[in-house]
C-alpha cells in the first residue's frame, strides 16, 4: 500500500509520484485513502480483477491476502489519522 498511498495512507508514495510527474496520470479518485470508510476499503481489497476505466491503476489483491489480512489492512488505515 505504502509504495503509492504512503506510509500515512495520504497518497504521498513514490510510485504514485512517479505515474502522476513522469506519466501524466491523474488519479480520478482522491488517493488519501485515510476518509475512505474501513467498509470501502476492505471491499476494494477484496476485488480479484481491476475495474475497467482510468481508475484501474491499483492492482487486484483479492487472490494475494486472507480475508483476514484485507480486514486487518482496512481497520488499520481506519486507524490512521485523518
Amino acid at each position: 500500500c505504502q509504495m503509492c498511498h504512503g506510509a500515512d495512507a495520504k497518497g504521498t508514495g513514490p510510485v504514485l509520484a512517479i505515474l502522476t510527474q513522469n506519466y501524466g496520470y491523474v488519479p480520478i479518485v482522491d488517493t488519501n485513502i485515510t476518509n475512505r470508510p474501513v467498509a470501502l476499503i476492505e471491499a476494494r481489497l477484496e476485488a480479484t480483477a481491476r475495474p475497467l476505466g482510468p481508475a484501474s491503476v491499483m492492482p487486484p489483491f483479492g487472490k494475494l491476502l486472507s480475508g483476514e489480512e484485507r480486514a486487518a489492512i482496512a481497520r488499520y488505515i481506519g486507524s490512521l489519522p485523518k
